[in-house]
C-alpha cells in the first residue's frame, strides 16, 4: 500500500485487497509506503482488524513509519494492532497461525 491513510475505503478499495469479512483471511499490510495517517484511516483499519478477528482472521501492520507509530502509541492502538517492524516479521507472524488453518496469507 502507497500514500495517505486518509479516507475511508482507502484500504477495501485498493486491487488485490482480500474480503476481511471472508473467515480465516489473513493479510500483511506493508505500511512503508505510507506517510500518512488521519483519524479516517485509522478508523478504517479499526474497522478491517475487528472484521478478521470476529472470523478467524488476522491482520498484521508492517513496518510502519514514525508518524504511524506514534499516532498508533497515542491513541492506544499499539496494543490493539499487531505491529511487526518488517514485513518478514509479519509473515511469519501470521505464519504461525495459518499452520494450523492452511490458509493463505496476503501481503499487500
Amino acid at each position: 500500500m502507497s500514500g495517505d491513510l486518509d479516507a475511508r475505503d482507502t484500504i477495501r478499495g485498493a486491487p488485490g485487497v482480500p474480503d476481511l469479512n471472508e473467515e480465516g483471511v489473513r493479510v500483511v499490510l506493508d505500511l512503508s509506503d505510507v506517510p500518512y495517517v488521519n483519524s479516517g484511516g485509522v478508523s478504517e483499519l479499526v474497522q478491517l482488524v475487528a472484521a478478521a478477528n470476529t472470523r478467524g482472521g488476522r491482520m498484521v501492520l508492517a513496518n510502519p513509519s514514525p508518524f504511524f507509530e506514534r499516532v498508533l502509541q497515542t491513541t492506544q492502538l499499539d496494543r490493539f494492532f499487531t505491529v511487526a517492524p518488517s514485513v518478514e516479521e509479519a509473515v511469519g507472524n501470521v505464519r504461525a497461525q495459518r499452520r494450523s488453518t492452511g490458509e493463505d496469507i496476503v501481503e499487500m
